[in-house]
């Protein structure tokens, strides 16, 4: 979410977010991410794009990404 949060209005390629974990763990993440509505998914031919919903998530609760972002860090 804060990787996403930081370009809000661009997209990203699934496999270019560096997370310590596997395939299938990344495949869950983003799954769980898109079905909470906090990201909208775009499939394109091998790849796999997201961007975050902030203007609707803004709009719908207000500080909700911040927080989220908050929480996540040390």
């Amino acid at each position: 979410m804060a990787e996403l949060a930081e370009r809000p209005d661009e997209e990203r390629l699934c496999a270019s977010f560096d997370l310590p974990v596997g395939k299938s763990s990344r495949t869950r993440h983003w799954r769980v991410l898109r079905e909470a509505g906090l990201v909208y998914q775009r499939d394109a031919g091998n790849g796999l794009y997201m961007r975050l919903r902030k203007e609707d998530l803004d709009r719908r609760f207000p500080g909700l990404i911040q927080a989220v972002i908050a929480a996540g860090q040390p």
